[in-house]
């Protein structure tokens, strides 16, 4: 809920949101994706991830 005169958002509204996030039902479902997307990047950062060996190909061809 947006304040007609400032346009701004009260620090209530944005501390009953976040305590909804965090503790309602989303919440769970927001973590799964988090921890799956933390998963992906440490995969993709890995030594034989493909962003770790499309910097190694890019780097030799610079040499």
């Amino acid at each position: 809920k947006v304040d007609d005169e400032s346009g701004i958002v009260k620090r209530e509204e944005v501390a009953n949101a976040i305590k909804g996030i965090m503790e309602g039902d989303e919440s769970l479902e927001i973590r799964k994706r988090i921890n799956k997307l933390s998963d992906g990047a440490a995969t993709e950062l890995s030594e034989h991830g493909s962003s770790r060996k499309a910097l190694s190909n890019l780097a030799l061809k610079w040499h």
